[in-house]
């Protein structure tokens, strides 16, 4: 159980793909015609599957915590703690300042910015008087409307950082279909009865492309409908039809995407939502929305999908077997098991922190890039930053806090099993 925490320390509150909550949101939608109010946190692993209510908020950098402090008359807080979509929407001025407060409880919440392109809405908080104590600010007692309609069906996730013993940033990412160009969203908080009224304006352009490629396996039948383009965002749509009693996708075993670009870039996940309803003749269909990364702003030629089933009940049983290799100055690789392996080739100090530039070999580099802490010598978790930054197809960058200067850096990684593909379902869909 340690080892699934410490994995789960590295990945909670991710971008990430988030193939946890698309499968969450898939799986509860399939089980019934009503589609369900859903609530969801980040996470990109089965350890967070797992474990994703057992770990509580990062720490952060003293450096940015101070810049958070001032905000917003200093900097964004998507820019310096939100996850890889907030941070680029940040980069692109797409944000819109709020500035609007709730005081509750001895804490004021500070709602700075919100983001939307289309596909979902992000907006960030500071809150301050935060104690040990303290409950978490965004539970599933969270409800929303837009221009004063109440929103039944939705769904919603947390990526938050504690910045000292009493303050904490972070984002909320809400999906909410069929929204208009602009709206107030209100977000109202039940149990505490608190609420807020945020205006909300769609930023960017949208390209859509229809797709409609089917392909069979057994007694599923996949339809990818559209795939879709936002400043910061790829966006995937497609339809499942099966049996009510399949053995292929059920509670314990979902299929996910592996999505790639001709350059043979894997993107990484950034949101998804689900709904689902049963068909007369004894078959469910579910409709999914898959958010992925839009690398650089690029559009791709073609885009490769590969389904994979993913058994959460038999990895729950399994044990975690980690790689790990001590850093003396020249680069150094750690196994990642069947998948691969990740190549750290350079460590960079930057004042208490340190960033480390590492390289994935491998089937998933969404996957393998996001599977990367460090720990001292003593075996503690190093908090790093919210996401990892990609400086080239498989080249990323991981910033680590409060290091001090003769720490011994620990990098350590996960062992992990092939994903079992199903090659009947592989589309090559032409984009460009």
């Amino acid at each position: 159980m340690e080892q699934w925490e410490k994995i789960l320390k590295k990945q909670t509150n991710e971008e990430l793909p988030k193939e946890v909550e698309e499968k969450i949101d898939s799986t509860l939608s399939s089980l019934t015609s009503k589609k369900p109010r859903r609530a969801w946190k980040y996470g990109i692993s089965v350890a967070a599957v797992l474990l994703a209510f057992m770990v509580g908020t990062a720490s952060l950098s003293p450096t940015i915590a101070q810049s958070i402090k001032t905000i917003p008359m200093v900097e964004s807080v998507m820019k310096l703690v939100g996850s890889i979509t907030e941070k680029e929407a940040a980069k692109q001025n797409l944000t819109v300042s709020i500035g609007e407060e709730v005081a509750i409880d001895g804490k004021t919440i500070t709602f700075t910015e919100s983001f939307y392109d289309g596909t979902e809405v992000h907006i960030s908080y500071v809150v301050s008087g935060v104690t040990d104590q303290s409950k978490g600010i965004f539970s599933d007692d969270l409800s929303f409307e837009v221009n004063g309609e109440e929103i039944t069906n939705y769904g919603y996730g947390v990526g938050g950082s504690r910045m000292d013993e009493t303050t904490e940033a972070g984002t909320i990412s809400i999906t909410i279909n069929n929204l208009p160009e602009s709206f107030t969203l209100a977000i109202k908080h039940k149990e505490d009865d608190w609420q807020v009224s945020i205006p909300v304006e769609k930023k960017g352009e949208e390209t859509f492309v229809p797709i409609h490629q089917e392909a069979a396996y057994k007694e599923l039948t996949m339809n990818i409908t559209s795939v879709s383009f936002t400043p910061t965002t790829t966006r995937l749509q497609y339809n499942l039809v099966y049996p009510e009693q399949t053995n292929i996708i059920t509670n314990e075993k979902q299929m996910l995407l592996q999505v790639e670009d001709e350059q043979g870039r894997v993107l990484r996940h950034s949101g998804a939502s689900g709904s689902g309803y049963g068909l007369s003749n004894g078959l469910q269909s579910t409709t999914e929305k898959v958010n992925l990364e839009r690398i650089d702003g690029e559009t791709p030629k073609t885009l490769t999908i590969k389904p994979y089933i993913m058994d959460f009940q038999s990895n729950q049983n399994k044990a975690v077997e980690n790689s790990e290799a001590v850093w003396k100055g020249e680069s150094v690789t750690l196994s990642q098991g069947e998948m691969g392996s990740l190549t750290v080739t350079e460590v960079l100090r930057n004042g208490k922190d340190i960033e480390v530039i590492y390289e994935v070999q491998g089937e998933d580099a969404a996957t393998q890039s996001s599977t990367f802490w460090l720990e001292d010598k003593q075996g503690n978790y190093i908090e790093g930053s919210r996401g990892e930054e990609r400086l080239g197809a498989n080249t990323f960058k991981q910033t680590f806090y409060d290091v001090g200067e003769e720490e011994e850096l620990i990098f350590k990684t996960a062992q992990m099993e092939s994903h079992e593909y199903i090659q009947d379902l592989e589309f090559t869909i032409t984009v460009d």
